[in-house]
Formats: structure tokens, C-alpha cells, sequence
């Protein structure tokens, strides 16, 4: 257990010891103690720690120019948002940028139309692939027809002037997108293309809750228990009007939380959350 977290003070709760389960005696904290501390705690995950991450350290693909291609082009960044599933964070962003060299274009329409067994050899001949490459070219087509359909040709439409609900709505209709896919891509389009959504609508986008965010939560005594839904109820109690802000700093803290700095990148990397080496935890 790293003792990142002394340096600073949360008034009565400073020891480290304090602020972890599990890791030694714990004296009886005040509710004044415990608001206290829980304010500390989220000051220094949306003041301290989310700023240290750029955009472009966050959105980290293989090459400058691969990582340009996601920052810049919706549709690039959608591709890689929803083939996201279980792979290293460099690795999916990268995959829109491989894709548009093998074609020429990212174009919307023309994808369109390329047949799902052609995609689908396309796909699997890619120098990066998703894990789940068997169902990658049904993917890349629900979603380019969807923006097709639906939108215009035009992949920020899909967000531009709706709530997050009915976006993620539509995101879970593309084969392979789930819950918790689709709500990551609603946090992941308001880092990147900034207030989409209204004040109210950003009350709806949780966290994910996932090893990282649930063992954060729970080792800073914030969750009850190391659950799905014991972090989701710790994070919207933390930060209520937008639970989803931290989402990020919980998962750039998770090396130092269980005492990982310093392992290897594959170790603590998922779509979009990937630990920047410019960034110091507390």
C-alpha cells in the first residue's frame, strides 16, 4: 500500500490508515469527519488530478497521427468507442487510423455498403485488432449505418441536441455495444467535445463501474462494499451533479491505491483510462 495519499491532509483523517479498509485501527470518524474528508477526497480527484490529463495523453493511440485521427474525427472516435470491449487503450484507438489506411477514407456512406464479409477480411487483416474481432465488421456497420440513417452522414449528430439516455440508447443497438460501453462513450464525448449534454441530462451518466472505480471507491472508504452498485451510489454521492467526472482521476489513482506505480501500462489500460506517465497521483 503506497502512502501517496499523506501528503495530504483530510483534517482529522490524514493517516492513510484512515482512509482505507482494511488497514489497521480505525477511530470512530464524526459525520462532520466523514463530509469532511469525502469533500477532500473529490476536490483532489476533480482539482489535482483530472487537469494532469490531456487530451491527447488520454486519448493515446500507437502513433501521433493515429491519435490526431481519433481527437479530430467523430467518426474515428466513435469506431474505436464501440469496439472498445476489454482492449488495451492504445491498441482501439489506433484501429480507426489502420482502417483508414486499408480503405483511403473513413467514409460514413461508403462503408455503408461494403459488404459484411469484405469487412469482415478487412478487419481480421488489420496490424491492430479489437479482441473481439469475429464480430468487429457488424459493428463498424450498424454504426455507419446508423449515422447514415439517422444522422445525417454526420457522426456528431448522434449526440448534438439529445440527452445521453437516448444516445446510449442508440449506441446499444450496435452489435457488441452493451451498458457499460455506451455509457463510457457518453463520458468520453463530453471530455472530448465538451457541455453536449445539459446540466440535467449529465446527472443520468454514471461511472463504470468496474474493478478500477469499484476497488478506488472501496479502499478510500467511500463505498460500503467493493460492488457495481455500491460504487455507482458512492460516486453519484460524492460528485451529484456529474458522478461520471470521476470516473478518470479514479482510474489514473488506482496504481497508487493498490500500491501498482509503476507496472507494466498493459496492467492498468482500458478504453479511454489510460494511466499517462506525466501524471503523478496525489
Amino acid at each position: 500500500m503506497t502512502t501517496a495519499l499523506r501528503c495530504f491532509p483530510f483534517g482529522p483523517c490524514s493517516n492513510l490508515d484512515l482512509l482505507t479498509h482494511g488497514t489497521g485501527e480505525k477511530r470512530k470518524m464524526t459525520k462532520s469527519d466523514e463530509d469532511r474528508r469525502h469533500n477532500a477526497i473529490r476536490d483532489i480527484l476533480l482539482d489535482k488530478v483530472k487537469p494532469k490529463i490531456s487530451n491527447r495523453e488520454f486519448f493515446s493511440a500507437q502513433t501521433f497521427d493515429a491519435t490526431t485521427l481519433a481527437l479530430e474525427d467523430p467518426f474515428a472516435f466513435l469506431i474505436a468507442s464501440c469496439l472498445g470491449r476489454q482492449t488495451e487503450s492504445e491498441r482501439i484507438w489506433t484501429i480507426p487510423y489502420d482502417l483508414k489506411q486499408r480503405l483511403g477514407a473513413l467514409d460514413v456512406a461508403a462503408i455503408s455498403q461494403i459488404p459484411e464479409r469484405k469487412l469482415d477480411q478487412i478487419a481480421r487483416e488489420l496490424p491492430n485488432k479489437p479482441r473481439f474481432v469475429n464480430t468487429a465488421a457488424k459493428t463498424i456497420l450498424d454504426l455507419s449505418r446508423m449515422i447514415r440513417d439517422k444522422s445525417g452522414g454526420r457522426a456528431e449528430n448522434m449526440w448534438q441536441d439529445r440527452s445521453p439516455k437516448q444516445f446510449e440508447r442508440d449506441l446499444r443497438s450496435i452489435r457488441g455495444v452493451g451498458p457499460h460501453i455506451a455509457s463510457m462513450t457518453s463520458n468520453l464525448v463530453i471530455r472530448l467535445y465538451g457541455d453536449v449534454f445539459s446540466r440535467d441530462d449529465l446527472k443520468m451518466v454514471d461511472i463504470k463501474a468496474d474493478i478500477h472505480t469499484r476497488r478506488v471507491l472501496y479502499r478510500l472508504g467511500i463505498a460500503a462494499e467493493n460492488s457495481d452498485t455500491a460504487a455507482l451510489e458512492a460516486a453519484r454521492r460524492l460528485n451529484p451533479p456529474y458522478s461520471r467526472g470521476l470516473d478518470a482521476p479514479l482510474w489514473c489513482t488506482f496504481p497508487d491505491i493498490e500500491g501498482t506505480a509503476g507496472v507494466a501500462p498493459a496492467a492498468t489500460t482500458h478504453l479511454g483510462w489510460r494511466v499517462p506517465p506525466s501524471v503523478t497521483v496525489f
